[in-house]
């Protein structure tokens, strides 16, 4: 890494945009010893194709989720807004089976959530039932201001879209069980 910092820096953005969730790359850019900003930004080592290909399609999936969704969070609901601006803030498509390890971008494999149930669904600090229930972890530790994120929907069933067919399906469910949640 030291003699080369520039191919050891372009590896490790291939690696984590093949295997690892976008949420996951900062953490993993800082504990290798990246600065994720130097790692997300420097165009000198980055794959122009790559990246628009990468783009239109992480647009193309949003705006499925969405639609299918609609634009509040499945767990909690938020749905903030600004008032000249047409789409909703700080919400996110993402997937329940990554993209990374063979999830596709479809609407069975997709869930509108906020910045930190996202953030908290690809740490596996909860996951779904096979009947769409909030599964917590038990292996959370914080204050009890910081559990509520996750205590106040423990068991509670998910916004599902009006769509049977968009529903998630089993086969990602468990495939986020079995891989990501920690329970």
């Amino acid at each position: 890494m030291k003699e080369n910092p520039g191919l050891a820096l372009k590896a490790a953005q291939k690696l984590l945009h093949k295997y690892f969730s976008e949420t996951l790359h900062y953490r993993i850019m800082e504990r290798i010893g990246f600065s994720y900003e130097t790692a997300h930004y420097n165009n000198e080592f980055s794959d122009d194709y790559e990246d628009i290909r990468r783009k239109k399609r992480k647009k193309k999936f949003r705006e499925k989720i969405f639609r299918a969704y609609g634009d509040a969070c499945v767990v909690c609901g938020f749905d903030l807004r600004i008032t000249n601006k047409l789409t909703p803030v700080g919400l996110e498509a993402a997937h329940i089976k990554w993209h990374q390890n063979g999830g596709p971008d479809t609407e069975d494999n997709g869930l509108v959530l906020c910045a930190n149930h996202h953030r908290l669904f690809d740490d596996g600090v909860f996951t779904l039932s096979r009947k769409y229930r909030i599964i917590p972890s038990e292996s959370i530790h914080g204050t009890n201001r910081s559990k509520k994120i996750i205590s106040d929907h423990c068991g509670l069933k998910i916004r599902l879209p009006k769509n049977t067919s968009h529903f998630p399906h089993a086969s990602y469910i468990d495939w986020h069980r079995d891989r990501i949640f920690n329970p």
